[in-house]
């Protein structure tokens, strides 16, 4: 019996995007880096002189913002690729630390998510990430508060997709073959949170675009194999307050 992947088919319009996002990617890199530089920046504000009253004034017109680090985990409950012939086999599982400050719409997300396979006859790919983004409040962004919290995220991963040969009939050395390619891909997501005090509860949905993969898979000439997702998750998180960005004076 011969058992091959199905060819990946990808049009031009999505050949393009790809490009874009990876051209695109570079340069979120470094808004990724301003950002933390800049949320690094207002947490070592210093405090005013000792005794210095017009400082003290300049003190109280500004806004208490809190620091935070949020730490949450999610679980898959749908996932799909781009992948002719491949199904979901296997749920996601997402990790992430967010840092952030209180009333501020932006803050930085990194996280990991791994577990994700699909499946084809004897084929089984599971793609794992690496990703850093940039996570948009709504309502924070508009001035308003309330427990429920939509949010966007940009961002961009390291990805790897690992492909496995389950059983190969014909060769022996295919048989349990494991091949692996990996690359940067764009990230794109949006979700939303209840609150209930320091806890985060909701559901996330993220497209990874990581365009295609190289892989033999069970042929002579390595082939493409579509390695973008999609995937939506069941997210708990609970959030860690780190300390004001503004100090309070102290006279002598």
């Amino acid at each position: 019996m011969k058992y091959g992947i199905q060819k990946h088919h990808e049009s031009p319009d999505k050949s393009a995007a790809t490009l874009v996002l990876k051209a695109f990617g570079w340069s979120l890199i470094f808004l990724l880096l301003m950002q933390l530089f800049s949320l690094r920046t207002s947490a070592l504000s210093i405090d005013p002189k000792p005794g210095n009253r017009k400082n003290y004034t300049k003190l109280k017109s500004r806004k208490f913002q809190q620091h935070y680090l949020e730490l949450a985990g999610g679980y898959g409950i749908w996932s799909h690729t781009f992948q002719a012939g491949m199904d979901s086999q296997q749920p996601t599982i997402d990790i992430s630390a967010t840092y952030g400050k209180e009333s501020t719409p932006f803050s930085l997300m990194m996280g990991y998510m791994f577990h994700t396979a699909f499946q084809q006859e004897i084929f089984l790919f599971k793609p794992r990430n690496i990703y850093g983004a940039i996570k948009l409040s709504l309502l924070e962004a508009m001035g308003k508060k309330s427990l429920f919290d939509p949010y966007a995220l940009l961002g961009i991963s390291y990805w790897q997709g690992v492909l496995t040969d389950d059983v190969y009939d014909g060769i022996i050395n295919y048989q349990e073959k494991v091949e692996k390619d990996q690359g940067i891909a764009g990230l794109m997501g949006i979700g939303v949170t209840y609150r209930v005090k320091r806890y985060r509860f909701g559901p996330q949905f993220t497209y990874h675009m990581a365009g295609t993969g190289q892989y033999l898979a069970g042929g002579f000439e390595k082939q493409d194999i579509g390695a973008s997702y999609m995937t939506i998750t069941l997210k708990a998180s609970y959030r860690f307050n780190l300390g004001n960005s503004t100090g309070c004076p102290t006279y002598k």
